[in-house]
């Protein structure tokens, strides 16, 4: 599925998408910053382009990669909810990405960009 958002959402109102029977999403992200939250249960692979912020403030727990190595704004996600976690590439933003120790894959794939990123890793779930 090609999803495109422009100006979704803000830091105080974020928006909620409901997807179904839906196991890749394209997103392409525009305009002055995008705030959003997925809720799905078959969600597997989250490709994130564009040029403008994203903030995911929830995703499904079914998510096993995200690649938004083609990314060039900034990324904020927390996947410490996520239970298999195999691979995360960041793109050229400053990005802020939190991953639990407990619910990642024991050979989980990590690529960083071009930013300033900073990975928080928990152990909690």
């Amino acid at each position: 599925m090609n999803l495109t958002l422009n100006s979704v959402g803000s830091e105080d109102e974020t928006v909620k998408l409901t997807i179904e029977d839906i196991e890749t999403i394209n997103l392409t992200t525009q305009g002055e910053g995008n705030f959003v939250e997925f809720d799905s249960e078959d969600l597997n692979t989250l490709n994130i382009t564009g040029d403008s912020n994203v903030v995911l403030t929830a995703v499904p727990d079914s998510l096993e990669n995200v690649d938004a190595s083609e990314l060039t704004g900034n990324l904020t996600v927390d996947l410490s909810t996520v239970t298999s976690l195999a691979t995360l590439e960041t793109g050229a933003g400053d990005d802020s990405i939190t991953v639990s120790a407990n619910n990642t894959d024991t050979e989980m794939v990590l690529a960083g960009g071009d930013g300033e990123d900073v990975l928080t890793q928990n152990n909690s779930r």
